[in-house]
């Protein structure tokens, strides 16, 4: 007789790469869902109670879901929801905050994980068509013409996808500094980030590592959320336009790139179109950096006085390639 209540025991296998062995390397209950990380897929477990709250079907069995291809071994997860469910369980003394804290991490985490997703589709497409646009272009670069060169699909709507998430990620992140501070944030101003800036200056100081890093960082910041509402809200002075694969001069072919508009906000203008991938793959890597030493300042702000424990960086020998976590608290 099954039983539904009792201990679970199971074996996971990716859908995706059933011959895969898939090792657990960590378990996380987050806002009720109960998470499992292997060093390259994350699960979400489906227990009986989940699938039948009401208890209606008493042979309902256990499962469980695969949420992404992206597991522990990939920095994006090992920085964030990884690293932080450790720290914020060590710093954070209140329960109630405690968990808050954490759930935010996941949502910051997940919105990392769509601007991947959409930064993957057109790298993926990209190294794809490459070869067969230069197959399109040798086969007939002595005919009279040249037949239409393969396009990435949905480009548009993966940039802007991008973008839009670009800009909810340093919101959400933005929204650390009034958890732990109680900074001034809601729907009207929560992306008036040069006003949360002129805040943490005035709470802490020009020298406050914590508005230094902003003040680093504030016009790339700004570039990703005035790009977000140009696509959202385009007009003279706030415009985006990206450029799929395209013949060019000398039978040659460009690959995926834009170019913005944004003098409207003092942010200039872009000429000549530049290489989408390069230019999107440097902002995201600025998002995860930006998050991850946010959130790091705002914890070792509040740990500051603990008398045990403080945060360290990790030595770069001592980074596990599994999973790269870069920072952890340690006795003083």
């Amino acid at each position: 007789m099954f039983n539904r209540d009792a201990a679970i025991s199971m074996q996971f296998s990716d859908p995706d790469n059933p011959e895969q062995e898939q090792c657990i390397t960590h378990a996380l209950n987050i806002g009720g869902q109960f998470l499992i990380l292997t060093k390259t897929a994350i699960f979400r477990m489906l227990t009986a109670e989940t699938v039948d709250p009401e208890r209606k079907h008493p042979d309902t069995r256990h499962s469980y879901e695969k949420l992404y291809s992206i597991g522990t071994q990939t920095p994006m997860i090992a920085r964030t929801i990884i690293q932080f469910e450790e720290i914020l369980g060590l710093a954070i003394q209140e329960r109630e905050q405690k968990e808050k804290l954490l759930l935010q991490v996941w949502e910051c985490t997940k919105i990392l994980l769509a601007c991947e997703k959409s930064l993957y589709h057109i790298y993926s497409n990209t190294m794809d068509l490459m070869p067969k646009c230069d197959q399109v272009i040798e086969t007939h670069k002595n005919k009279a013409n040249i037949p239409a060169l393969p396009k990435i699909p949905d480009l548009d709507t993966h940039v802007s996808e991008f973008l839009l998430n670009g800009k909810l990620l340093l919101i959400n992140s933005f929204n650390f500094l009034h958890d732990f501070f109680g900074m001034p944030f809601n729907g009207k101003n929560a992306a008036h980030f040069d006003k949360h800036q002129q805040w943490i200056e005035k709470q802490f100081g020009k020298v406050h590592p914590i508005h230094q890093m902003i003040s680093d960082d504030i016009n790339w910041i700004r570039l990703i959320s005035e790009c977000s509402n140009a696509i959202r809200h385009p007009e003279k002075g706030q415009t985006i336009e990206v450029e799929n694969i395209t013949l060019k001069p000398g039978n040659q072919f460009s690959i995926p790139a834009w170019r913005y508009d944004l003098t409207k906000k003092g942010l200039g203008r872009q000429d000549d179109f530049t290489d989408l991938l390069h230019n999107f793959g440097i902002f995201e890597h600025n998002m995860v950096t930006f998050f991850e030493e946010l959130l790091i300042l705002c914890i070792q702000e509040k740990i500051k006085d603990h008398p045990i424990f403080s945060l360290y960086k990790k030595k770069a020998e001592h980074v596990q390639q599994d999973c790269p976590v870069l920072y952890e608290i340690n006795l003083k």
